[in-house]
């Protein structure tokens, strides 16, 4: 009972996922403008490596107009998991103007992808700039922990 050489497994995490997609896509179809189950269908389909159907379902809640901001920074996510750095970077630009993205964890999540970005595109150095420059605006360590 080993593998033999040539043998594919199915990862039980990835079957998982896919079971519990295809459940959120039959609850959309009986309510297909749902937002958070589109959202949740568009996670669930990115985490299962799904990104053929998480695009879908961005699209669709793109088009109706759910939450711009939220949508375009998943669409940076779904194209970061697709290994397709450029397209994440561009759209990760843009949010830079986006207010949403002005300050606290939104906005350091935001640089955090950035950075990741210019990681997978060779820019180590500037990725690390990018981190850097986040460093004056985080908080002080808390004495008590040190």
């Amino acid at each position: 009972p080993g593998l033999r050489r040539g043998m594919v497994t199915e990862d039980p995490r990835r079957t998982a996922l896919l079971a519990r997609l295809d459940r959120l896509e039959g609850y959309l179809r009986d309510d297909p403008s749902n937002a958070p189950l589109l959202a949740d269908a568009f996670d669930t389909a990115l985490a299962a490596g799904a990104f053929d159907r998480a695009a879908f379902h961005r699209r669709h809640a793109q088009a109706l107009g759910h939450e711009p901001v939220a949508w375009r920074w998943r669409e940076a996510r779904a194209a970061m998991a697709e290994h397709r750095f450029e397209d994440a970077r561009a759209v990760l630009q843009d949010l830079v103007t986006e207010p949403a993205f002005a300050s606290g964890p939104a906005s350091a999540a935001l640089v955090h992808d950035l950075a990741l970005v210019d990681l997978r595109l060779g820019d180590a150095a500037g990725g690390v700039a990018r981190l850097a420059s986040r460093l004056d605006d985080a908080p002080a360590a808390d004495p008590a922990l040190e």
